[in-house]
């Protein structure tokens, strides 16, 4: 009777914990309510508001300082009218979101958000290693701070600047490197219908035009809220001509991960009637 009792103890202390590791899980997903302006070029006209609208969960739990981060960035409305892209040369499995936005005179405007510690198993922290696949979310590493090589680089690790970037499949190269915070429900047929609105605009080149993207400048490492001193430079494809650019940053041999972001070329879905074809109109916190 005795040791029979002390077996019941054990098996309610272990569901007591069990438990109480649930509710602090629970109590630590944050959901967003994401709404994206979405061009259907089928249909000629933007989907509607419940047609657009994405709900994501932030696990905090597993990515504390990344996601208080962004949690702070939506309150503040940093992502608001952001655009949504693609990588043109390189990195074209996943859709990018949150550093860049029209001004007023239709340029294309880089915004510079705070830097987030890197929680990813390359930089000691394991418990933010959820797949880079479809449907989850993570923020993109700006690879500016830098000390040496891309993967090595301490500094590098800590330089996300809250950029998000949806994966639109499997990415095994970049596990581990990046942090992955949150995840959408793709069971859910509006989550589901969304992915495939931004998959098609991007299916076909009469939906998007090509810009280059490049630096200019001396790089500064004291000046991380000013883009360590580089100027961001974004024009049309067909009206870039490298030999004609004065003063373009050009990088060391001993600094690679700057290599990348020297100069790029990004995907951005064209503008009809003055309206945004795809961009992320809002997103606010719901829980």
């Amino acid at each position: 009777m005795k040791i029979k009792k002390i077996i019941i103890n054990i098996v309610a202390v272990v569901m007591l914990v069990v438990s109480s590791l649930c509710f602090t899980a629970c109590e630590d997903i944050v959901k967003l309510e994401v709404k994206f302006d979405i061009y259907s070029y089928d249909t000629e006209a933007m989907y509607s508001a419940d047609e657009s609208t994405l709900t994501v969960e932030l696990y905090r739990h597993l990515a504390p300082q990344t996601v208080d981060a962004i949690k702070k960035n939506v309150e503040n409305k940093d992502y608001d009218n952001m655009l949504v892209y693609k990588f043109a040369d390189t990195n074209k499995t996943q859709y990018m979101m949150g550093d860049l936005r029209y001004d007023e005179n239709g340029n294309i405007v880089k915004v510079i958000l705070p830097e987030i510690y890197g929680e990813f198993e390359k930089n000691g922290v394991s418990g933010s290693n959820l797949k880079v696949e479809r449907g989850y979310i993570g923020v993109w590493r700006s690879y500016y701070a830098c000390d040496s090589g891309l993967i090595t680089s301490s500094n590098s690790r800590n330089s996300s600047r809250g950029t998000w970037f949806m994966p639109t499949s499997a990415n095994n190269s970049l596990e581990g490197k990046v942090c992955i915070f949150g995840k959408v429900d793709l069971s859910d047929t509006v989550v589901s219908n969304i992915f495939d609105a931004i998959d098609a605009i991007f299916e076909s080149a009469d939906n998007y035009v090509n810009y280059e993207v490049y630096y200019t400048g001396e790089y500064d490492e004291t000046k991380p809220n000013e883009d360590y001193g580089l100027k961001f430079n974004c024009v049309l494809e067909e009206d870039f001509n490298e030999d004609e650019i004065n003063n373009l940053f050009e990088t060391e041999d001993d600094k690679q991960q700057l290599n990348w972001y020297n100069h790029y070329t990004i995907s951005v879905p064209v503008v009809i009637a003055n309206n945004q074809t795809l961009k992320v109109s809002s997103i606010r916190v719901v829980k």
